[in-house]
């Protein structure tokens, strides 16, 4: 997890990452810190694929 201001950068690794801007508030909801296991899923109109 990496702070960028108001928003955190998170990675999650599957085999390839997965990276998300969280808001503080949702991070503070879910109670995420590093090393969790996860659940990770999306909107198909919220994905960016940067090669």
């Amino acid at each position: 997890m990496f702070p960028l201001g108001a928003l955190t950068r998170v990675s999650v690794d599957f085999g390839f990452p997965i990276i998300a801007l969280v808001t503080k508030r949702s991070l503070e909801y879910l109670v995420l810190m590093k090393g969790d296991e996860s659940i990770v899923s999306f909107k198909a109109t919220s994905t960016h694929i940067i090669k």
